[in-house]
């Protein structure tokens, strides 16, 4: 996965770092239905990025995952599909558009696409904790911790002294 996250990164002038890390967010350690190929009635077909997945249950969130990337064209009917064609559609709907970092594409807080708020990949409050923890690990599992990077990061007026975290109770 290297060597793909390296190529397909440079083609579409991506970070692989940034490619890899958003995969093993959506995907975990690799065991998820979406990329195994195996799933029933989606065999040979994968989706990383979990593209089009949507639903209430883990049955819905995966089969319209998979029926995305069993529809695409071409079809993802390989894992280097998915990721290749996986990564150009993050890359035109997102980086291109400004929300090239996990927190921007989390939060849409620049209105020049559609206004705010409203170009999210995502609207889970408490993944950017846990998902930042889980980064660092695997930056540092690498090596990479010491690397130079470039931090983009929002500054915000007239926000509270202290702002709770997002627990499990308070969740809608």
């Amino acid at each position: 996965y290297a060597y793909a996250f390296r190529i397909i990164g440079k083609e579409m002038n991506i970070s692989p770092f940034h490619l890899a890390s958003r995969v093993y967010q959506e995907q975990g350690k690799g065991t998820s239905p979406l990329i195994s190929g195996t799933y029933p009635g989606y065999e040979g077909y994968y989706n990383y990025f979990n593209i089009g997945a949507s639903g209430t249950t883990d049955k819905q969130v995966i089969e319209s995952g998979l029926k995305y990337a069993k529809n695409a064209n071409p079809p993802w009917d390989n894992p280097y599909y998915s990721l290749h064609f996986g990564a150009k559609i993050l890359g035109s709907n997102y980086i291109t558009k400004g929300q090239d970092t996990l927190y921007l594409q989390k939060f849409d807080v620049d209105a020049s696409n559609n206004g705010m708020y409203w170009h999210q990949y995502m609207q889970n409050m408490c993944a950017p904790s846990s998902e930042a923890k889980t980064i660092y690990n695997l930056y540092n599992e690498v090596g990479a911790v010491d690397n130079m990077f470039i931090f983009k990061i929002p500054v915000y007026n007239n926000m509270p002294d202290s702002c709770p975290l997002p627990t499990e109770s308070k969740r809608v």
